[in-house]
């Protein structure tokens, strides 16, 4: 099964009758090599070889709330041990952005999405791919799937505004390489002592 397929029969089996539940799935073939994605949608982010690659958008709206993923994978036997490399820095600052939210929230400190940005972005430039994260780390959730709370910024603004209690947003760094770019995108849920991931976290690229 495809992994198109997948994610459309997981969603109808997990919400078979819910009439505010949708899902929409799109593929992309960019030309060969020009494989930057600075800015795709809610997506599982596929990558291919030199020769070949394709990304995969899928965004969810459940009960009326978006919830806004990207993985990576590889078309192909096996990544590159470059595009390990890349993967595991762009892994690892998305933790670390979760780390600094989980534990912030959970001690009763007020925080602000610039905070968050801050903490994956310090991890990026510490492994010196800090010239090819050239977004924002995220952005908020609601009804829409780029909503009007605070966003984790501090690249095009410095987002002063308080993570709010009963707020989502989501943590997606990336690194863009010529030949190929990796992003990893969470989605967290701030209650008002606590935050948590929604949904399971990538660990490793998926082999397609």
């Amino acid at each position: 099964m495809s992994l198109m397929n997948y994610l459309a029969v997981r969603k109808a089996h997990q919400h078979p009758q819910d009439d505010h539940a949708q899902a929409s799935i799109q593929t992309t073939l960019p030309p060969k090599r020009k494989v930057r994605f600075p800015n795709p949608l809610s997506s599982v982010h596929i990558l291919a070889d030199k020769e070949n690659a394709s990304l995969l958008f899928y965004n969810a709206i459940i009960f009326a709330v978006f919830y806004d993923i990207t993985w990576t994978g590889f078309v192909g036997k096996a990544p590159s041990t470059r595009m390990q490399e890349v993967f595991t820095v762009v892994r690892d600052a998305r933790d670390a952005g979760v780390k600094a939210v989980l534990e912030g929230i959970g001690s009763g400190r007020n925080m602000c999405g610039w905070e968050v940005d801050r903490a994956t972005r310090d991890h990026i430039k510490k492994a010196g791919f800090g010239d090819y994260f050239i977004h924002r780390t995220g952005h908020s959730i609601g009804t829409e799937v780029h909503s009007n709370g605070a966003n984790m910024d501090d690249l095009e603004i410095h987002d002063e505004r308080r993570i709010l209690p009963n707020s989502c947003f989501s943590i997606e760094p990336g690194i863009y390489l010529p030949e190929f770019g990796v992003r990893s995108e969470v989605n967290i849920l701030v209650r008002p002592k606590a935050a948590e991931v929604t949904g399971k976290i990538q660990r490793e690229i998926v082999i397609i």
